[in-house]
């Protein structure tokens, strides 16, 4: 392991100078840098970029107290590990809500220098094996993928299903292909992904634009550390921000960087997109091998689906790019197919049954249904929208499913019988 790089944070210089002598006899720790406050602590750690920083609970400064510093650093330098040392130490609540602020360790007060530093290095050695599983994803430089292909969901009314489609959709090419596959939530503002799949992000889409703001590239290592893995599938997640106002930090600049370096790691990249055209829409969906129209038996999104795909003919987009998609098809309604294609004037790519009986219940539990119930109707169609793009790549074997073990839990906990 690399040696140890800390910044020490304490309001206290006593403190400071206390944890600078515990790490001096260690060869592989070096104390970088030190501040009484999270202020003039964020631009050190952004300038040396540490492997830890270690928070006193007491600050100097607007955020004085070790949470608020905490939580300040993990957002704006995600890269670093934080441990915080505080009286509060032995409180669960404290340790909670330290975690949550952004903290992998916490260490009550007094403490004794040696277990500090068998932390720092257990922290330390965690965050180098994450890292070199990241890197092991994303797949080093010689060996980049140079055969990408990016698909955007895109629908001109909220509820039709985009959401479900992307995650399902994912799944499936992963499934189907083995290939490396990202999922992008660009529902900026309520973007459901995450929770869809089961989720819990500590470093989002909007974290990563601030990273390419502030150094004018998107880095590998940057981005590693945004990403999370979604274990059933091994589908490889960009999160939407967790809360709505931070949408405004992520530009079409940073969407054309993020979108092209994905390009560069994966095969397939699946674009979740929300119901309005945006800088960032637009950007994701001129840089999309495909865009998949979403569309249901409805009369209005019919209609406003007939516009959009006017709109995008002005763009240039041609009927080789942009698929119709249509979703819940039923029997007991009074639009038939052949009508639904006269009036938009193109062909529906593929259809999705109305199984609401599958879908609803996987919805709720925060699984993907082509995961939770492989045999269904829903799920086969899955199956042929995944070979509108990806054909070739397909293994023909992987095409039979297995049903795997049924799982409780969910948004809201495990099901009481």
């Amino acid at each position: 392991m690399a040696g140890i790089r800390i910044v020490l944070l304490s309001g206290e210089m006593e403190e400071r100078v206390r944890l600078k002598k515990a790490f001096l006899v260690e060869q592989n720790m070096e104390v970088v840098g030190e501040s009484d406050n999270a202020e003039e602590g964020l631009k050190l750690i952004k300038d040396l970029n540490p492997s830890i920083v270690v928070i006193d609970s007491k600050l100097a400064g607007e955020n004085s107290d070790g949470l608020a510093a905490a939580e300040l650093i993990s957002v704006s330098a995600p890269a670093s590990d934080i441990i915080i040392i505080s009286e509060e130490g032995t409180d669960g609540l404290f340790m909670r809500k330290a975690m949550l602020a952004g903290a992998r360790q916490v260490i009550p007060k007094p403490y004794d220098p040696g277990d500090l530093i068998e932390i720092v290095k257990l922290v330390a050695n965690i965050s180098e094996k994450k890292k070199e599983a990241m890197a092991k994803l994303l797949g080093a430089r010689e060996e980049e993928v140079v055969a990408s292909k990016t698909v955007a969901i895109f629908s001109t009314k909220g509820g039709v299903g985009r959401t479900l489609l992307a995650t399902n959709l994912a799944c499936a090419i992963k499934k189907l292909t083995g290939k490396k596959v990202c999922l992008v939530d660009l529902d900026l503002q309520f973007g459901d992904v995450a929770i869809m799949m089961h989720l819990q992000p500590k470093n989002t889409i909007a974290g990563l634009a601030r990273e390419i703001a502030d150094t004018g590239v998107c880095d590998d290592e940057v981005l590693a550390n945004h990403l999370l893995t979604h274990e059933d599938s091994g589908v490889v997640v960009l999160t939407a921000p967790v809360r709505p106002d931070e949408a405004d930090l992520v530009k079409g600049t940073h969407i054309d960087a993020i979108v092209k370096k994905l390009k560069e790691k994966f095969h397939y990249i699946v674009i979740d997109t929300p119901a309005f055209l945006t800088d960032s829409v637009l950007t994701a969906l001129e840089l999309s091998d495909f865009i998949f129209l979403l569309l249901t038996m409805e009369l209005p999104t019919i209609k406003d689906g007939k516009l959009m795909l006017e709109i995008m003919q002005t763009f240039g987009y041609t009927d080789e790019k942009v698929k119709i998609i249509m979703n819940r098809e039923a029997s007991d309604t009074s639009f038939k197919k052949a009508d639904i294609e006269k009036a938009l004037d193109s062909e529906i790519a593929a259809t999705i049954p109305s199984e609401g009986i599958v879908i609803m219940p996987a919805v709720n539990e925060g699984e993907p249904f082509y995961i939770r119930s492989p045999d269904s109707k829903a799920s086969a169609a899955i199956n042929e929208i995944v070979k509108l793009i990806a054909a070739d790549d397909i293994n023909p074997d992987a095409m039979t499913a297995s049903k795997p073990a049924k799982k409780s839990g969910g948004f809201f906990g495990k099901k009481k019988k």
